[in-house]
């Protein structure tokens, strides 16, 4: 949190944490990072979101003065400069994100975005806070954006565009972070609005693009999870972004926020006797909620081992010598069952004079776009690895890794991001099970 917002609550769980740990540490995830440079992004979506938002003549809407002066009180300094801009309705989506085969596109609902030579919070919120005559939806949407401003320094969910190829558990990883960072972000502008039922109907309006007004809930469904549907992790994975719209288990943790010393302002999360409690009920509810996978499906294990060693073999086959070093290099994480099957059952026949491009094209089109882009960064860094694993890369392994690359879809950036990074492990000297596997 930056200093002028110290005031401020933590409200972060030890799941969030160990997500972002993970990401950081994944070979992955810092290539894509390192080239993309995806805290630089974070800033300039935010950034543009804001300049596309337009600013109420002053004295307009009188109460968002009242609403400046409030945030201010909140956060507690009286000096920062606060701007609040107004974002036109959404399209389509209401959770306003777009995805394509190349970009996400957060288009925004509430973006926050400190600019630090002026020390100013410029805050965009939605067009619907000008129809209330108080104040709470404006409140909790405005502790939404606050809370995501200082703890989504990498979007992570750039990642997730269609043609990526960031692996299938650094998607896992990602999608279990960003619900877990929308269910603390919702805590925040409940902290903010101070009134639940105002920030049920907020969370309403934002996921489902409903009148805040209009909705008649039942809330007390929302009290206990064995009231919901479990959607396992499987299911959310194939969704196009990986949130349930509308999550029971988004108001179950606002409304267990609500009976903490945390938010009544008794304590900070460090110091709280509550804290620790609502932690676990939290990790409790999502488990009986979205239970997590915990290994890749059959599928999906069967098509990358396939792909990675019908691949890896036409990078060794590429100089027409197949040689020891880098027969040892693939088949020493693979699964001999596999290679028996692409033998006796596909009928592949490897080496000179053999049918590994067929083969290995017939395979990479048995699978979904996305099946492909969930497994292409780690079958790229398996051909890498192949191509150095007898010292030297040779100039026709590189045009059969481009080709391979090209196949799988993965367009020019990611590809530069991923074979910097790669080249980087192997002048380490890393082994190829830890890097690459």
């Amino acid at each position: 949190m930056h200093s002028l917002f110290t005031q401020l609550p933590e409200l972060v769980v030890p799941e969030q944490l160990a997500h972002r740990q993970d990401l950081k540490e994944d070979t992955i995830c810092q290539a894509m990072e390192e080239h993309h440079e995806l805290h630089i992004k974070s800033i300039y979506w935010r950034s543009n979101i804001i300049e596309a938002s337009f600013s109420p003549i002053s004295g307009s809407f009188k109460h968002l003065a009242v609403l400046s002066s409030q945030l201010k009180k909140l956060i507690g300094n009286d000096e920062l400069a606060i701007r609040i801009s107004i974002l036109p309705e959404g399209e389509d989506d209401p959770k306003h994100w777009l995805m394509q085969r190349n970009e996400v596109y957060n288009l925004g609902s509430q973006i926050a975005y400190f600019d630090k030579d002026r020390s100013a919070l410029n805050l965009a919120l939605p067009v619907s806070i000008l129809n209330r005559e108080k104040l709470g939806e404006a409140l909790f949407y405005s502790g939404r954006a606050i809370w995501k401003l200082f703890n989504e320094e990498i979007s992570y969910e750039l990642l997730l565009k269609l043609s990526s190829p960031v692996g299938f558990w650094q998607k896992l990883q990602i999608g279990r972070l960003i619900r877990w960072n929308e269910a603390m972000a919702n805590c925040m502008g409940l902290y903010f609005c101070r009134d639940l039922n105002v920030a049920r109907q907020a969370l309403i309006r934002d996921e489902l693009g409903l009148d805040s007004a209009s909705v008649q809930c039942d809330w007390s469904v929302y009290s206990f999870p064995t009231n919901f549907e479990v959607v396992p992790e499987s299911e959310i994975m194939e969704l196009p972004f990986p949130t349930v719209k509308a999550d029971p288990f988004y108001f179950y943790i606002m409304e267990q926020f609500s009976r903490t010393d945390v938010f009544r302002g008794d304590a900070k999360p460090i110091a709280s006797k509550d804290w620790e409690g609502f932690c676990e009920t939290a990790k409790q509810a999502r488990e009986h909620v979205h239970p997590e996978l915990e290994e890749m499906p059959e599928g999906d294990r069967r098509y990358r081992q396939h792909l990675m060693i019908l691949t890896q073999y036409l990078v060794a086959e590429a100089d027409e010598v197949l040689r020891a070093e880098e027969i040892a290099a693939i088949e020493k994480n693979t699964d001999p069952e596999e290679l028996h099957f692409l033998e006796e059952e596909m009928g592949w026949v490897r080496g000179a004079g053999g049918n590994t491009q067929d083969i290995a094209l017939a395979v990479l089109e048995s699978g979904s776009e996305s099946l492909r882009s969930r497994h292409a960064a780690e079958v790229l860094y398996g051909c890498l690895a192949t191509s150095y694993s007898d010292g030297v890369q040779c100039d026709k392994e590189f045009e059969v890794i481009l080709a391979i690359a090209q196949k799988l879809g993965i367009e020019e950036g990611d590809f530069v991001a991923i074979y910097n990074k790669a080249q980087e492990l192997l002048e380490q000297k890393a082994s190829t099970d830890e890097v690459f596997v």
